[in-house]
């Protein structure tokens, strides 16, 4: 059985890994600006501060953008085709966004744009990295659902 594809971990990245590993969605938040950011990077992309500390979050954010893809790269996915990856505006600020793949649970379902959905970290094996991707949180429709 092939094995999920495993992040390349760097000096900047290696603090967000290991936050997943231990079960925490966190993101790099500026001590000057206050701003997120996404993709982890020594200096802020907005006012140029060194200084950051990580933040946990909560996960939950909207749909933005997706596709569909029908021809797997990698030998884990051949058997989930078609799968959707998708574009998160996170809750905390919709400006950080972060692409993922959209659960097995959740394909079948309709997308649209501002579906809300929740991140889900994913640990298949204890030797292998944490990775996450993302739920569709069901909608509510009618009064008291």
């Amino acid at each position: 059985m092939a094995t999920r594809p495993q992040p390349k971990v760097d000096a900047d990245t290696a603090e967000f890994w290991a936050q997943l590993d231990a079960g925490t969605f966190a993101l790099q938040g500026c001590a000057r600006c206050r701003r997120l950011r996404f993709y982890p990077q020594p200096v802020c992309p907005h006012c140029r501060s060194f200084d950051y500390a990580w933040r946990a979050l909560s996960g939950r954010g909207t749909l933005a953008s997706w596709t569909i893809v029908h021809h797997a790269v990698n030998d884990f996915f051949k058997s989930r085709v078609p799968y959707s990856v998708v574009l998160v505006s996170l809750e905390e600020d919709p400006a950080v966004r972060l692409i993922g793949n959209l659960s097995e649970a959740s394909e079948g379902t309709p997308l649209h744009t501002g579906a809300a959905v929740r991140l889900r970290i994913v640990k298949e094996q204890p030797d292998l990295a944490a990775v996450y991707e993302f739920d569709l949180v069901p909608e509510r429709t009618g009064r008291g659902s």
